[in-house]
């Protein structure tokens, strides 16, 4: 199987753990990465008039990715293109690579029909589904509204985890700090909730992308955070809680395997998919309402250090026991390829 995958090339995108894990399939004879997100950014990024030059709709940016995806393709003559998510690539670029007997295969870690932000999606995505031969996502819900409406393809494999090893609560050395902690970028109903629980007293930290004045000023604003120091501060606070956006209230995040995987103990919004993939009040703790949540936050909170780390520990083996990386994930991705070559 020779495989081209289109995408970001970022270390941490979804993309390249599969791309890792998939060099290592003994059965994928070629692999090659194509960076159009990557190429993209680097010319948007590069000046602020290059910004306005795309956003008049006047930049060749496009247009230029395109031409030399074609030329890769040319070159390189795989038999799946797998396109993640997919915003830089013409509807025409995909009916051409199509034209040549070669199949398409989308994975898109947000929602095609709601954009939730200028990143999630745009009218590429949404004049692309039809063309191609399987649209992969991680939410149940967004395949069964893929097939309904549109009559494609889809298959459903959900998000995982991507270091290797988890910190060793096992140790004298480790040392939790009882708060609770949310990592991630500042959105309105984020806002509104965090500072809800910051009026009830509860000691906050927050990393990412924020406007330190829409932060309650109990909340302890810590900055961004690298996606390489990830895994080693999610386990570092007593309560890891995770806030599922719009697109995904129905199904898991990131987070959802992240926060487990390193030894964290997550509070998360209440789920199927939550409920599924762990034990709740063992391996997860959930919430459906504010109130549900503070009462949760309070109890972990009044818990044992050793209580802790016996949930922390059933989170870790869950993840392993499981297969929840996204090496495993990657046997699974294979899967769905090879059937798509044999329709």
């Amino acid at each position: 199987m020779r495989i081209l995958i289109v995408g970001s090339d970022n270390e941490f995108a979804i993309e390249t753990y599969y791309y890792h894990a998939l060099i290592h399939n003994p059965n994928v004879g070629f692999i090659q990465f194509f960076p159009s997100k990557s190429l993209f950014y680097k010319y948007y990024h590069q000046s602020v008039f290059h910004k306005i030059l795309f956003k008049l709709g006047v930049s060749r940016i496009l247009k230029s990715i395109n031409s030399d995806l074609k030329l890769t393709i040319d070159k390189v003559q795989p038999d799946i293109v797998l396109v993640f998510k997919g915003m830089e690539i013409f509807p025409t670029t995909l009916q051409w690579i199509k034209s040549k007997s070669i199949k398409l295969v989308n994975y898109n870690s947000d929602s095609p029909f709601l954009f939730s932000g200028v990143g999630s999606g745009n009218r590429n995505i949404k004049k692309s589904f039809k063309l191609y031969d399987l649209f992969i996502t991680y939410d149940s819900f967004i395949s069964d509204q893929s097939i309904r409406e549109f009559q494609v393809n889809s298959a459903v494999l959900p998000f995982g985890y991507y270091w290797k090893e988890s910190l060793d609560i096992t140790t004298s050395t480790f040392k939790e700090m009882n708060k609770l902690c949310f990592i991630g970028n500042e959105e309105k109903s984020r806002i509104h909730f965090i500072n809800q629980l910051a009026a009830q007293g509860i000691p906050i930290d927050v990393y990412g992308h924020w406007k330190k004045k829409n932060l309650h000023k109990n909340i302890n604003y810590l900055g961004y955070l690298p996606n390489q120091s990830l895994s080693k501060v999610l386990p570092l606070y007593r309560i890891q809680l995770n806030l599922l956006r719009a697109h995904n209230i129905h199904s898991h995040n990131m987070r959802s395997f992240e926060i487990p995987s390193s030894g964290g103990i997550q509070l998360v919004n209440e789920t199927d998919d939550h409920l599924r993939f762990f034990k709740k009040g063992l391996e997860v703790f959930t919430f459906t309402s504010f109130e549900e949540c503070v009462s949760t936050i309070n109890y972990l909170m009044s818990i044992t250090s050793e209580e802790a780390n016996a949930i922390r520990r059933a989170s870790i083996e869950k993840c392993k026991s499981k297969g929840y990386s996204y090496a495993e994930r990657a046997t699974q991705l294979y899967s769905m390829l090879k059937t798509v070559l044999t329709q």
